[in-house]
């Protein structure tokens, strides 16, 4: 199988290890050297190696990732791109390049998604074709106010378990709608930092080495899970302050 029909199959499953398990097997029999690569980042996402090899996983990437990564690196607006289970997984983008990069990036198995100067125009999210593939979603300082809010909540992401709406213009009715969103009952962490309404449970003690002692949850999070439910992402999730915010995975 060729690298870009890799790339289409992994873009279709994304959380299929055991396809890119297969992907590597295909490679070490090719003698390809990045499936070294694909085989490490799987064994450190599950926890299967004791120790993960940060300096040999960042020499490889180094050395061989242009080669998966090309086509994206190609558009003008991507700023970073980051490898996860040996292929490229996170992206940062200018909203104004997704139009152009949306195409391409439907044949990566893109997960992690930031969007800079996305200026409140939700919208352009639509340029994304696999929006609901993504695990992860930063939009801060998007300029998203309620309205924008409720037409993030109304995407229908199946899988987003991390989204990041810090410095937002958001308030109360923006948070409302996505609490009510029936896609969005899975989401694990709403960055709500520097918004305008931020019902979330936060530390009321802290210890000297950043570890929370106690934990206090606002009424208006009361009120909005007797309104819902519980929602996790109105949850502390983090045993210190070091450990916030938590993963994007």
């Amino acid at each position: 199988m060729r690298d870009g029909d890799w790339m289409e199959a992994l873009a279709a499953s994304p959380e299929d290890d055991r396809l890119r398990r297969r992907f590597a097997d295909a490679l070490v029999a090719a003698g390809d050297p990045w499936a070294e690569l694909v085989s490490l980042q799987i064994d450190c996402a599950s926890r299967a190696s004791e120790r993960c090899e940060r300096e040999r996983e960042a020499e490889l990437i180094e050395e061989l990732g242009p080669r998966w990564s090309a086509p994206l690196a190609a558009i003008p607006g991507v700023r970073d791109i980051g490898f996860e289970r040996g292929a490229p997984a996170r992206l940062v983008v200018d909203a104004a390049a997704l139009g152009v990069a949306g195409p391409v990036m439907a044949g990566f198995p893109i997960e992690h998604l930031d969007v800079i100067g996305l200026g409140g125009r939700v919208d352009r999210l639509a340029a994304y074709p696999r929006l609901g593939r993504l695990l992860s979603l930063g939009l801060a300082d998007a300029g998203i106010d309620d309205d924008g809010a409720g037409a993030l909540a109304a995407l229908g992401w199946s899988r987003l378990a991390w989204l990041d709406l810090a410095g937002n213009p958001i308030g109360r009715a923006g948070v409302e709608q996505i609490a009510a969103a029936p896609a969005l009952r899975e989401l694990g962490f709403l960055g709500l930092e520097r918004t305008r309404f931020d019902p979330r449970e936060r530390p009321s003690s802290v210890d000297w080495d950043g570890t929370v002692l106690a934990l206090e949850l606002p009424a208006e999070g009361a009120e909005l899970i007797a309104k819902h439910g519980e929602r996790a992402w109105l949850r502390w999730r983090a045993g210190s302050y070091h450990q916030y915010p938590p993963p994007r995975r």
